[in-house]
């Protein structure tokens, strides 16, 4: 289960974006920066310093099945170099 803290930002940036982006990471970031406490913060995955890739942890997986039962949107893990350009804040 999500964190109170949690579930509430995404549920606030989930009304005010809506269906604007399908990027996991915009939203990701977007979170990230709304969440204060480093204890929340450090549930989130890091990019993997060894292949520089970005692998998901079954915490995010939980806010992206949150993220789709407000939004009915299914946010994808894109690489940085396949992502389009900023669509949030």
């Amino acid at each position: 289960m999500l964190p109170y803290v949690v579930r509430c930002t995404v549920a606030v940036l989930a009304h005010y974006v809506k269906d604007e982006t399908d990027d996991w990471n915009e939203v990701k970031r977007t979170i990230l920066r709304t969440i204060s406490s480093p204890d929340h913060r450090r549930l989130f995955s890091r990019v993997s310093e060894r292949t520089a890739i970005r692998e998901i942890n079954d915490f995010e997986r939980e806010v992206i099945r949150a993220w789709r039962a407000l939004t009915h949107v299914q946010l994808i893990v894109r690489q940085p170099s396949r992502r389009p350009n900023s669509l949030l804040f």
